[in-house]
């Protein structure tokens, strides 16, 4: 128990001399993220249907004939 109470005053004295983002610095990497996080699932939805549709109707479409 003595080095757990040891870890957490060290923790707490660490988190002390941590310079924190400002708001508008977190605030801007948070809508930069959303972006990117939308921009990749669009991207990767226009994927998944061309080779969806590569698969069902270039290759395999003699099997539905």
């Amino acid at each position: 128990m003595k080095n757990i109470g040891k870890f957490l005053k060290e923790v707490r004295a660490e988190m002390a001399r941590v310079e924190w983002p400002k708001t508008d610095e977190w605030v801007g990497a948070t809508v930069v993220t959303l972006m990117l996080v939308a921009f990749f699932t669009l991207y990767l939805g226009v994927v998944d249907r061309v080779i969806q549709w590569l698969i069902y109707n270039q290759i395999f479409s003699h099997a539905r004939r």
